[in-house]
């Protein structure tokens, strides 16, 4: 096998200086002889993608690890992909770059394999930041390129499996495609015909399997768009608010019939499992929370719907779950006692008020604007956030992650942390009161102060723990309503920030500001379908946070 072979690279490639003939025979050509990896592309979570990069360092490979690029990369992640590997071969002694060639992941390959290595791994960390609200054409085209490089050359492609469901730009359709829905919608039958699709355009018959969802639903209706009172998706007026009359927020009544069951892939379910199932004995807080949000809560979600439609539910599954439910309990149970004594911590509910600053200072926000939603859910807050992003601009979210709650998991208990801080770790106060729970029950916003500082609370969730629920796909449905209710409502707080019906900052003009939305808690489901909180499992324990950048002149 020849070099261009084996390194993948294209026989017209432009030659380095020094090199005369790839394929000579003279003995001295580069690589010559070597083992190479088999290509792929792979998405799993940070643990899998670290024992990968080990087996494939064992097998002689190049292994090049990109940590999560920050949301200025943004429609430019072929340039720091690039910037990574070519700063990993220089480190190495890897000859420089060739200054005339336009295969640069082919060039890569052939130094790579000219300082010994059989292949190259790129091990790329989650694109959080990347993905709000979707990987833009420029760094999806990006991807799938280096996606497709695995078929042909010893190239290992390794995603965090966190961007599993990310939304991404395949290859263009035919206008005719994107119309026809509409076209079909607004014509006379008789004149519907001449454009019938009855089979896929060939252009999506023709694209990889990447399109193939596209080609699937092609002569689909368009869903309908979201949208919050008016008909343009733009946010309604917003609701008034002031600390001695609070208004009512908008309710969450779930619609009348439930969705049908939508079934899951079982490889899907016993992949969650087996991850969740790796872990023996006791593990780091930051081990617990990677498995914690690439695990744990999707494969809950479908455990969930399975029991709430009567479905059979894994076996394996279950016992994963459960297992790892209880490995949180006692890890977390007793790390906490030491948060206050070595301070070494997770990043807390109280520590909302810091990265809120930090935030708006990254952001160039002049306010901030914090508003509490007691009792809100992982699970709850990533369909708040997806329901809430067609309301907000597209360039909003400046950053979303987790927060820890300080044990008990209740309400009070958060806000005298807020108040106090990290003191309230080590003295927690014996007359904790508890939320008045006329405000839970209406679920309105309200204006609070907690020790010095002042910030929002939207009742939304805790109203909906107050209120009988319905049972099976009833209890599913009304929990989707429930994040949809909860986005409107945010929604219009956020435009009434920048509209000057409720400044972050009383008596000055609307001005760019961070809103940064946060949970103090959760809650889980007991066998009646009651709601409780005060535990230590993940659910209780664990909060979502979310941080939009609003602009007036948007």
């Amino acid at each position: 096998m020849s070099l261009t072979d084996a390194a993948g690279i294209s026989p017209t490639r432009d030659t380095h200086p020094d090199e005369t003939d790839l394929d000579g025979d003279d003995g001295g050509t580069y690589g010559q002889g070597l083992p190479s990896i088999e290509g792929t592309v792979e998405l799993a979570s940070a643990e899998y993608r670290e024992r990968r990069c080990l087996e494939l360092l064992g097998d002689g490979a190049l292994v090049v690890r990109v940590p999560s690029p920050s949301r200025a990369i943004r429609g430019r992640l072929e340039g720091y992909l690039d910037d990574a590997i070519e700063g990993r071969l220089l480190a190495l002694g890897a000859a420089g770059p060739h200054p005339h060639t336009a295969d640069k992941l082919g060039d890569q390959l052939f130094r790579a394999r000219a300082i010994g290595a059989a292949g190259l791994v790129l091990s790329v960390d989650a694109l959080s930041e990347l993905r709000c609200p979707a990987l833009t054409p420029e760094d999806s085209g990006t991807l799938a390129t280096l996606a497709y490089a695995t078929h042909e050359r010893p190239f290992v492609l390794l995603l965090d499996d966190d961007d599993r469901n990310a939304p991404a730009y395949g290859h263009p359709i035919p206008l005719v495609a994107l119309l026809h829905p509409r076209l079909i919608a607004t014509q006379p039958a008789q004149e519907a015909a001449p454009v019938t699709i009855s089979d896929p355009p060939r252009a999506l018959e023709a694209s990889p399997s990447i399109d193939a969802e596209h080609a699937q639903h092609a002569d689909e209706p368009p869903a309908p768009e979201r949208t919050l009172e008016t008909a343009h998706g733009r946010p309604a007026l917003p609701v008034v608010v002031e600390a001695s009359e609070p208004e009512p927020m908008a309710e969450t009544e779930a619609p009348e019939e439930s969705r049908p069951y939508v079934p899951v892939d079982r490889d899907v379910v016993l992949a969650h499992a087996r991850a969740l199932s790796d872990v023996r004995g006791p593990q780091p807080l930051a081990v617990l929370r990677s498995l914690f949000l690439s695990h744990y809560v999707p494969l809950g979600e479908m455990l969930f719907e399975s029991r709430a439609y009567g479905m059979p539910v894994e076996t394996r599954a279950a016992t994963a779950f459960a297992g790892f439910r209880r490995s949180f309990e006692r890890a977390y149970s007793d790390a906490f006692p030491t948060f206050a004594l070595t301070g070494k911590r997770p990043k807390m509910v109280f520590d909302a008020f810091e990265e809120a600053t930090r935030l708006a200072r990254m952001a160039g926000a002049r306010a901030t604007s914090l508003l509490l939603v007691p009792s809100l859910r992982v699970d709850i807050g990533e369909r708040t956030h997806e329901a809430l992003a067609p309301m907000l601009p597209e360039d909003a979210l400046v950053e979303s992650g987790i927060l820890f709650a300080a044990l008990p998991t209740s309400s009070a208990r958060q806000e005298d942390t807020l108040a106090r801080g990290a003191l309230a770790l080590a003295s927690p106060r014996p007359d904790e009161s508890l939320p008045d729970p006329e405000w839970h029950a209406r679920g309105a916003l309200r204006r609070i102060r907690v020790g010095p500082r002042d910030l929002y609370s939207l009742d939304t969730v805790a109203a909906f723990r107050a209120q009988p629920h319905g049972r099976g796909p009833e209890l599913v449905t009304e929990l989707e309503a429930l994040a949809d209710g909860l986005a409107v409502n945010i929604a219009r707080h956020a435009h009434g920030l920048v509209s000057g019906k409720t400044p972050a900052v009383p008596g000055r003009a609307p001005e760019r500001t961070l809103l940064f939305v946060f949970g103090d808690h959760g809650f889980t489901f007991g066998e009646d379908l009651a709601t409780h909180d005060g535990g230590a499992s993940p659910e209780e324990v664990i909060v979502p946070y979310f941080a939009y950048a609003l602009d007036p002149s948007n």
